[in-house]
């Protein structure tokens, strides 16, 4: 998969830190399970899985951390917020081209003033789903 531009950039992130936040969700519980047991003496054989499985969750912790404070470091909300603006105005940019070569009667142009808002909030709606 090839990553280009700010988007697919800001997509990788997010899903990046969506399964490190997931392995470290699973690993909670495997943590809490063993707290809960007071078996966090690393005794008998399982002693060092369950070592194993504390550092890979410190690991993931960290990693969840970081890779958050980077994003907000970075600032890609502000950047997700701008590439949105721009394609929003993209798209009225559009709608006023064809709106104008249209040469619409003034009942039409009153209707599409109404039509088209409903029809952007419609898709918005949507599309957050």
């Amino acid at each position: 998969m090839e990553v280009s531009g700010a988007e697919a950039v800001i997509a990788l992130l997010e899903e990046r830190m969506g399964v490190q936040l997931q392995m470290a969700r699973a690993l909670d519980e495997k943590v809490a399970a063993i707290a809960a047991a007071d078996e966090l003496r690393y005794e008998h054989r399982a002693g060092e899985q369950i070592r194993g499985e504390f550092q890979v969750w410190i690991q993931l912790n960290q990693m969840v951390a970081k890779l958050g404070a980077d994003y907000m470091k970075i600032g890609l909300d502000e950047r997700k917020v701008r590439i949105a603006e721009a394609q929003a105005r993209i798209l009225i940019g559009v709608i006023q081209a064809v709106m104008s070569r249209l040469e619409l009667t003034r009942d039409q142009k009153r209707l599409a003033a109404q039509v088209i808002p409903e029809e952007l909030q419609r898709a918005s709606i949507e599309s957050g789903k």
